[in-house]
């Protein structure tokens, strides 16, 4: 059931899509230069609003504490 709240979280997808579309434009490439250049910048733009968005909403996705794992909780 756990799994089933992770899907129904809107936040999740939110920074996915965020995530893909920085990818995107930051391995993106063009021969205009101009062009290059605006989409690095693009990439550079999204990157920072998809992390202020992570860093905003990450009490608000508890559900997401479940694929964490500190390094005092790993036992050797």
């Amino acid at each position: 059931m756990k799994y089933l709240s992770i899907l129904l979280n809107w936040r999740i997808d939110v920074i996915t899509i965020l995530a893909a579309l920085t990818l995107a434009f930051a391995v993106s490439d063009s021969d205009d230069i101009v062009l290059f250049f605006l989409s690095k910048v693009i990439a550079v733009v999204l990157g920072y609003y998809t992390h202020t968005l992570a860093k905003r909403w990450d009490g608000k996705m508890p559900e997401l504490k479940v694929f964490s794992i500190d390094e005092e909780d790993i036992t050797l």
